[in-house]
């Protein structure tokens, strides 16, 4: 499922059933909220997609990835 491909291709399949959070609700890290940003955006399949500065925070390591 389209899902599960885009959380393993983006290394974060197990935080698929953890809320992203807020200030009151403790939920994934900074760089995990930036890739589910990503996903989200990526699993509209629209026509374009514009990102700025999507890697902002993130180490080389996982920018990379």
């Amino acid at each position: 499922d389209m899902k599960e491909f885009l959380l393993e291709s983006l290394g974060i399949s197990y935080i698929a059933s953890t809320k992203v959070g807020n200030e009151y609700v403790r939920g994934v890290s900074g760089g995990e909220r930036k890739r589910v940003s990503t996903i989200e955006t990526m699993a509209t399949r629209g026509l374009v997609c514009c990102w700025d500065n999507s890697t902002h925070g993130l180490d080389a390591s996982l920018a990379l990835d």
